[in-house]
């Protein structure tokens, strides 16, 4: 998977750069009924921050292709700023997925699985609503401690994301919302906290 905008760095491809980096990714949990075509992947994670102290964001509807490269919508979240050893100029970004079949991976290098409650509505004025039609992303650099809390209610169909919630906190005694996005691949609403500054 490439991240197309934003921050100057390169991520991982889907394929070769993928199956070298499976081990880092965890099999995030899954609820559904039986019978079901589609399912919801579930989970808070607390993922370890920079010690810059910034994560980086971007999201994306799916914009038209270029020179014949397509473009599906994504979502994509660096809070450690790690790269693979073999390439450094390959991110190792803790969420990250497109509206494409089997693209979603979670870090469990940077990021364990919390407990802690963390509500799944934003809790922050909304910044922006981006469609197919206008805009088309949302991309920010935000300031947090040093670890944050992420939480993700991701709907799945037939292994490809179609909805998605995402709420990130910091993970200290405040636990101070930093963004949360409701995302599809047409639509996106991102809100954004004070910290953050929009990069794209």
């Amino acid at each position: 998977m490439r991240h197309r905008r934003g921050f100057g760095i390169v991520t991982v491809v889907v394929g070769v750069a993928i199956a070298a980096t499976a081990s880092a990714y965890a099999a995030p949990a899954t609820s559904s009924r039986a019978g079901a075509t589609s399912h919801y992947v579930t989970g808070t994670y607390a993922c370890l921050v920079r010690p810059q102290r910034y994560i980086d964001t971007a999201t994306s509807v799916t914009l038209p292709s270029v020179n014949g490269l397509a473009r599906p919508a994504e979502v994509w979240l660096d809070t450690a700023g790690r790269f693979e050893k073999s390439d450094k100029s390959k991110a190792l970004p803790q969420v990250e997925f497109e509206a494409v079949k089997n693209s979603l991976r979670i870090d469990n290098v940077g990021c364990v699985r919390s407990s802690r409650r963390v509500p799944l509505k934003p809790g922050l004025p909304l910044y922006e609503t981006v469609t197919t039609s206008f805009y088309g992303h949302i991309d920010a650099r935000c300031k947090a401690a040093k670890r944050v809390l992420v939480r993700v209610r991701i709907k799945m169909n037939g292994g490809t994301p179609t909805q998605a919630l995402i709420a990130i906190r910091t993970d200290d005694a405040k636990h101070r919302p930093v963004e949360f996005f409701n995302w599809t691949p047409r639509k996106i609403k991102g809100y954004i906290g004070s910290s953050c500054t929009d990069t794209g």
